[in-house]
């Protein structure tokens, strides 16, 4: 045949870890089109194609015979590794079914996986991704590569298996993968962010369920499950390099009645800057500005923030279980935002940062002045967004229609927010604070990028459409989306009356 095959993102990754000039069976081949396209590639000299349904060999043997490779590549009816006969292929690949049929696969194929001259396993399993790491173990292999790909809005796991003792020990090494987190892969923070974010939302509808008065032992008993996963979402995204020397520091401080308590505090490193450097231990700095103990440096003893007593007061609660009454406890100046019970802790905004929301302030309400406007401006108001105890921002700039949601802070989704990013918050604003806006009802939402010098404006026409931003550049003049455009902001105008201070940062 003319052509060479072209295998999806999934599959041509998978076939990328083949070893080079040895024998390969497929088990589950499907169409056949992996060992096809590396025997067509002179990648490998032979394969075997396996699968325990007829109708899937049929296609594979159909798809070989188009590619003349029927000589190089086997077809073979089999249950698993059950008919292929040790020392026949010194690899094997399987891909596209679920874990726990691929674990039974391998248990019951230690003949083959064990004989002299066999070196590697290539699995992608399509759940219970578990299950296979710890027959691994079990089967004497270690784990020697983790990757993911994304294909098609899905995320998919590769996993590479060679004789030898395996290093996976804890429970978040066969859940999550060891080498995923030490390898730092990119796609698998994509999905992290992905599954916390889905966490979050099913949280969002059990919590409304509680609040009804549906006291179900098994909600409870599913919360609790989801505030574990999340807490270790947390630290695996932290050790995978999502958010540099990400912390979840727990800290005590006496309240305004002078009794003790303590919580516990997302602290985020800033991010790398566009050359990859970083300052290192930013997060760690912050957290010294206002969370360390005169024990510590001699120097903080009349701030209320101590150190950790060795004993606990009363019930230490853990991130994923504060509230809003817990929010209103913390230290006066502590800047702390609360985000579906978790407290992330804000860099306190430089000057260049306080006078572009101040400008934009003053420009949204020049505007609404001159029209007689009924909305309000509010500059760094608290929003309790989705009108539960479990979230409180702090977004720069909130506009609002609704006067009625104007209390002690702003109670319910405002029309318009600005975030103007910051190096420690600008993940969080990119994406938990964007979706939790969207889902809300904001109809429009503005991040102001001063490393980069744009803006990002996102309209919502609907809260489950998924949008792109508008985006434009400090020198633009901006519409503005809930003004039906009559407003514009000369952003020029506010760019270049702090170009000098901008550069004498970034010095």
């Amino acid at each position: 045949m003319g052509h060479k095959l072209n295998l999806s993102v999934r599959l041509r990754a998978v076939a990328s870890y083949a070893v080079s000039g040895l024998p390969l069976a497929d088990i589950g081949t499907d169409h056949g089109y992996v060992p096809i396209y590396l025997v067509d590639r002179g990648v490998i000299p032979s394969a075997i194609a396996a699968d325990v349904r007829t109708g899937p060999l049929e296609r594979a043997a159909e798809h070989i015979r188009e590619y003349g490779l029927e000589e190089k590549i086997k077809v073979r009816l089999s249950d698993g590794l059950k008919n292929i006969r040790p020392g026949e292929v010194s690899q094997v690949l399987i891909a596209g079914m679920g874990g726990g049929l691929m674990a039974r696969i391998l248990a019951e194929g230690q003949n083959v996986l064990h004989e002299d001259g066999f070196c590697r396993l290539i699995l992608s399993p399509q759940s219970e991704v578990r299950l296979v790491r710890e027959e691994l173990a079990k089967s004497g292999f270690q784990i020697t590569e983790e990757h993911m790909v994304k294909d098609e809005g899905k995320f998919y796991f590769i996993i590479i298996g060679e004789p030898g003792d395996c290093d996976y020990s804890t429970e978040e090494d066969f859940l999550f993968g060891k080498r995923l987190v030490e390898n730092r892969d990119e796609v698998f923070l994509e999905y992290l962010e992905e599954k916390r974010r889905k966490d979050e939302e099913i949280l969002t509808v059990l919590r409304k369920r509680l609040e009804t008065g549906e006291e179900d032992e098994k909600i409870l008993s599913r919360i609790a499950e989801i505030e574990e996963e999340k807490r270790r979402i947390l630290v695996l995204y932290s050790l995978a390099g999502g958010e540099k020397e990400t912390m979840v520091k727990r800290i005590s401080f006496t309240d305004e009645d002078r009794r003790m308590t303590s919580v516990e505090v997302v602290v985020e490193d800033f991010e790398d800057d566009d050359m990859g450097n970083t300052d290192g231990g930013e997060a760690e700095r912050l957290y010294r500005d206002f969370f360390v103990s005169e024990e510590e440096t001699g120097i903080y003893a009349e701030h209320p923030v101590l150190k950790e007593p060795e004993v606990a007061y009363g019930h230490r609660k853990v991130s994923g279980e504060y509230t809003i009454e817990d929010y209103y406890r913390l230290p006066e100046g502590v800047r702390i935002e609360l985000i579906d019970g978790v407290f992330y802790y804000m860099g306190a905004p430089i000057a260049t940062h306080q006078i572009i929301a101040h400008k934009l302030a003053m420009a949204f309400s020049l505007y609404l002045e001159k029209k007689n406007g009924k909305c309000e401006v509010l500059p760094g108001a608290d929003v309790q967004l989705d009108r539960d105890d479990w979230t409180m921002l702090q977004p720069d700039i909130v506009v609002v229609y609704d006067r009625d949601k104007i209390r002690n802070q702003i109670y319910g989704n405002p029309d318009l927010v600005v975030e103007v990013l910051s190096r420690s918050t600008r993940k969080r604003d990119r994406t938990i604070k964007l979706h939790k806006y969207q889902k809300a009802g904001v109809r429009e939402y503005w991040m102001v990028d001063p490393k980069k010098k744009m803006v990002e404006v996102y309209i919502f026409p609907d809260l489950e459409m998924a949008t792109l931003p508008r985006v434009y550049k400090f020198e633009d003049r901006i519409p503005v989306g809930i003004f039906d455009g009559e407003c514009e902001v000369d952003f020029g105008k506010i760019y270049h009356s702090i170009e000098d201070l901008m550069e004498r940062e970034n010095n």
